[in-house]
């Protein structure tokens, strides 16, 4: 497992940060000084140290002077900064550094750059993020994310069924789909889109009418009967024996 030491200046945010990266597999230690730094390196020895703050008891720059000099840690610091913040070049000599991300950081940015900075494929990590966020808030993918330290701190949802779907009304069994009537609908669609496959960009008027094409056909309430079922089934995967 990953071990992952934050050191950050405030409270909430490193308390956040730990609780999601534990959730998607992280062995994680946080600490709110970086005078506790030293202790924290001998006794956790972890992988990745993320550090973020600009005060007397965290600096990011700070903490990254106090990991040049300490010549026993083998990982990687990543550290975190306000965008357009860099440290010197006079000063980077003077630091450790393996990494720099702008605060505010998306999650998934940065748990993809502590799997990589240690070494692991980022894609299991990524995608556990993806099914404890749908588990505690299933309309957490429908909407932007909020802005902070990390982009979805609001995302933490009560686990109740979307107000369209009542629990009594929910199937028993998944609605049937024809696999061979879904192929030809996707076919037929592809034959009229007129996409040129060799450009990187689409116009987005075509888009929009090419969706408008295809949601003629859909039925909204199958559709929000099979959501609620991709949200109970992820629950059963992480629902507690």
């Amino acid at each position: 497992m990953v071990k992952v030491l934050l050191v950050f200046e405030d409270f909430n945010e490193v308390t956040l940060t730990e609780t999601y990266l534990k959730k998607v597999g992280f062995d994680v230690v946080s600490i709110t000084n970086e005078r506790n730094l030293s202790d924290q390196l001998l006794i956790f020895n972890p992988d990745v140290v993320v550090a973020y703050g600009k005060n007397n008891r965290v600096s990011s720059f700070s903490v990254g002077q106090k990991m040049k000099e300490n010549h026993r840690f083998q990982g990687k610091l990543l550290i975190l900064v306000s965008k357009g913040v860099r440290p010197a070049p006079s000063d980077i000599i003077k630091m450790k550094v393996d990494g720099i991300l702008d605060a505010p950081v998306d999650q998934e940015k940065l748990v993809f750059n502590l799997a990589k900075l240690a070494g692991e494929n980022p894609t299991p990590y990524i995608e556990k993020l993806m099914k404890t966020r749908l588990a505690e808030n299933p309309e957490a993918n429908r909407r932007p994310s909020s802005s902070g330290i990390l982009s979805s701190s609001n995302n933490a949802g009560t686990g109740n069924p979307p107000n369209s779907i009542k629990s009594e009304e929910f199937p028993k069994e998944a609605p049937n789909f024809s696999d061979a009537q879904r192929m030809q609908k996707y076919s037929k669609f592809i034959d009229e889109a007129k996409f040129d496959v060799q450009q990187s960009t689409f116009k987005r008027k075509d888009i929009k009418d090419q969706q408008s094409k295809m949601k003629k056909d859909w039925d909204s309430n199958k559709l929000g009967a099979i959501d609620e079922l991709k949200r109970k089934f992820v629950e059963a995967l992480f629902r507690k024996k």
